[in-house]
């Protein structure tokens, strides 16, 4: 039988080429190794072994901000079609001295760049006697609520996908913990 577990550990390192109070431009390098992942099945999340994200950002009033983040995935090689994402997230932010508390919400888009051929896709969702390409693009909603205390910020993510072609119906639970300096 095949495996319905795995894992993965991605690295990042990142860099802002603006950061000014009312606005920011950052880029960042992700590496993303699989451990134990069967692609024999179809995973989620997906698995990009290098990909290149922007972000960009802008406050509005001290508690309103918008962020774009565009992502490019080179996917597993061969196993995983590369890909591309955005999002749009509109946040508010309350102020408590050293402490900040936010939520973010907005859009989510993804989408192949590249496709492939694979027998067992075809077999289970296409029509016999044809090319069984699978690509996908999807839509969804993002959530993401922080609490900071000084330079140190604890991060949620929540994204569910609502509709699209060749994706199920799935939810991606992120948390991070960072640190400016």
């Amino acid at each position: 039988p095949i495996s319905d577990r795995g894992g993965f550990a991605s690295l990042s390192a990142g860099f802002n080429a603006i950061h000014e109070p009312g606005h920011a431009l950052g880029f960042a390098l992700v590496g993303t190794l699989p451990v134990d992942v069967d692609f024999d099945k179809f995973v989620e999340p997906r698995i990009d072994f290098i990909a290149l994200q922007t972000t960009f950002g802008v406050r509005f009033t001290p508690a309103l901000t918008h962020e774009s983040r565009l992502y490019v995935g080179s996917g597993a090689f061969g196993d995983q079609n590369a890909t591309i994402a955005t999002s749009q997230l509109l946040g508010v932010e309350w102020r408590s001295g050293e402490w900040k508390l936010g939520l973010r919400l907005g859009p989510y888009f993804d989408g192949d760049l590249t496709e492939r051929v694979d027998a067992r896709y075809g077999a289970a969702y296409g029509p016999a006697g044809r090319d069984n390409v699978v690509r996908m693009m999807r839509f969804g909603v993002v959530t993401a609520p922080h609490v900071a205390y000084g330079p140190v910020a604890l991060e949620l993510l929540y994204l569910q996908k609502l509709f699209g072609f060749d994706p199920p119906a799935t939810q991606l639970y992120q948390a991070g913990l960072r640190a400016a300096f």
